[in-house]
């Protein structure tokens, strides 16, 4: 039986890299990519399908094994509080409710450090809500992947961010114990961790949350493997 994954949110930051990495692991025998225009993933291992993240009754795939989930905005791109909402709520929650109808056993998702459902914070509330809520669809195992600050070279910048990168190396050196998890994180590294638990953690796992400095401890693990 083929087993196949199948990513939202390919073109970001983690995204991108986590589909170039899963098509090389062997693991899965296709990776397909959900976009909304056609877009070249750079590696011809990944098969992209352009569609609408509001209706997604008529995709055409093979049965999917796996479905990774790397969607995510700012509110100052998205405009407004419920632009940001229907990206970061309501489609990671439309591919896991299609996912799980389609027969799908897990679901990775990055959501973010202090995702909670009631924060005051209406980011963090946010996407603790998406947790709540596709944890409701009981996957044979869910995974949430929650990064802190990211690292990386993005297509667009965000306010504060290069602020943050250029203390974030200092900073680090003070994030110690329980305050590990705050420490900034490369985005190749997220996507790092996230396909190393997808090839390496095949029973069902029901819920488990990774904080920030477990994804960089896998990370780091398989850098040294």
């Amino acid at each position: 039986m083929e087993k196949n994954a199948l990513i939202a949110g390919a073109t970001g930051l983690i995204g991108k890299s986590l589909a170039k990495q899963l098509a090389n692991t062997g693991h899965y025998d296709n990776v397909f990519a959900l976009v909304r225009k056609p877009v070249d993933l750079g590696s011809e291992k990944i098969k992209t399908i352009v569609c609408d993240f509001e209706n997604l009754d008529g995709l055409d795939l093979p049965t999917i094994s796996d479905l990774f989930c790397c969607l995510g905005t700012t509110i100052k791109k998205a405009g407004s509080q419920e632009a940001f909402r229907k990206v970061d709520f309501e489609y990671p929650l439309n591919f896991a409710r299609w996912g799980r109808e389609q027969g799908a056993e897990r679901y990775f998702i990055v959501t973010a450090i202090g995702a909670n459902a009631k924060s005051s914070v209406f980011y963090n509330k946010t996407k603790g809500e998406a947790e709540d809520a596709i944890t409701k669809l009981q996957f044979s195992s869910t995974y949430f992947f929650r990064p802190s600050l990211l690292l990386g070279k993005r297509d667009e910048k965000r306010a504060g961010e290069d602020f943050a990168k250029t203390i974030s190396g200092i900073m680090n050196l003070f994030l110690v114990g329980f305050l590990k998890k705050y420490r900034a994180i490369q985005a190749s590294d997220v996507a790092k961790a996230i396909c190393s638990v997808s090839v390496n953690s095949q029973k069902p796992e029901g819920l488990r949350i990774l904080e920030s400095d477990l994804i960089q401890k896998i990370a780091d693990t398989e850098t040294n493997r």
